[in-house]
């Protein structure tokens, strides 16, 4: 979709990836951590590949979001490694 819209409309468009950590999934109403990345902006080059052949630049777009999220998600998990005291302030965590 994103693609499509830059294409059809020459916007731009971006990502934001954004985390929801349940501190008791099963639980209704349990408390949520939500963090929120920085906005990803869907390079121009995806847009020209996206016209001649819209798999490839689809699977592009796909690859580069996952390398995304894997950063956003691994900051996350390195800050909770670094900071031993954010069990002691999050118990539940």
């Amino acid at each position: 979709m994103a693609l499509g819209a830059m294409c059809k409309y020459g916007i731009r468009v971006n990502i934001v990836p954004i985390g929801l950590n349940y501190y008791k999934p099963s639980a209704f109403r349990s408390k949520v951590l939500i963090d929120i990345g920085k906005a990803y902006s869907i390079p121009n080059e995806l847009v020209d590949i996206y016209q001649k052949n819209k798999r490839e630049a689809i699977s592009l777009l796909l690859n580069e979001i996952e390398n995304v999220l894997y950063r956003f998600f691994l900051s996350f998990y390195n800050l909770v490694l670094e900071n031993e005291s954010l069990p002691y302030c999050c118990p539940d965590l």
